[in-house]
Order: C-alpha cells, then structure tokens, then sequence
C-alpha cells in the first residue's frame, strides 16, 4: 500500500513515527446489505424492564399544581405515612382524586351523607 493509499500517513508525520512502525490496513467501507436481515428478537425484550408506566405517561391523566397550605401538607404527609407503616398505602394524588370526585358529585346534588358513606366505605375496602 502506498502513501496515497493510506488516508492517515500524515498522522505518522505529526508523531515523529516512521509509517512503518505501525502496520497499515487497507480502508474499507461498509457494503451494504442486499437481504433484509430479519433477527428474531429475543425473549427478554418482550418483558420491558424498568417502572411500569405510570400516571404521567397515562393520557387519562393530567398534572395539576393546586397551592395549599405547608401546615395541611405535613399533615396529610404524616396520616399517609402512618397508614403505609400499618400496610394501607395510599397515594396523595389517588388522595386528591377521590375528594375532589366526591365535591365534583356533592356539585351534582348527591346526598353528603350517601357520599360520606361510600367515601368511608372505600376507605376501609382499602384496609
């Protein structure tokens, strides 16, 4: 292979190395492929790894900043945590969800005591 061969014999030149100290290989591209390569894909990406997909990559789902007191928010913090240490956990936002449908329903001119009792009736589904 020649010096005009070789893309890169100035590289040698720079270092203060002789081209012959270092073995050429001839520059080759890539051919391309005339078959559609059909892999069969394996097992284990069928099962994705990671998180499930959660609330935020859910359509039925939006985010939504409401400002509340920090006082009210310690205080939820502190009951939701309690009630994870005695194995009823439960999620601020599903939290949210539930009492802002029981407003959306009391709106509606649902009875508050027939809304109270099926509140209280999930709550203790979830015990």
């Amino acid at each position: 292979m020649t010096q005009k061969d070789n893309a890169f014999h100035r590289i040698f030149e720079v270092v203060g190395q002789p081209e012959s100290v270092v073995p050429l290989t001839p520059i080759t591209s890539p051919q391309p492929s005339t078959e559609l390569e059909s892999s069969p894909e394996p097992e284990a990406e069928s099962k994705k790894r990671g998180r499930p997909p959660g609330k935020k990559s859910d359509p039925q789902f939006i985010s939504a900043l409401a400002y509340i007191k920090k006082k009210t928010h310690l205080q939820v913090k502190r009951l939701l945590l309690d009630k994870e240490e005695q194995g009823q956990k439960q999620d601020f936002s599903e939290l949210v969800q539930e009492l802002l449908e029981f407003w959306v329903q009391l709106q509606q001119g649902e009875e508050p005591e027939t809304l109270i009792a099926r509140l209280e009736d999930s709550q203790k589904s979830k015990d």
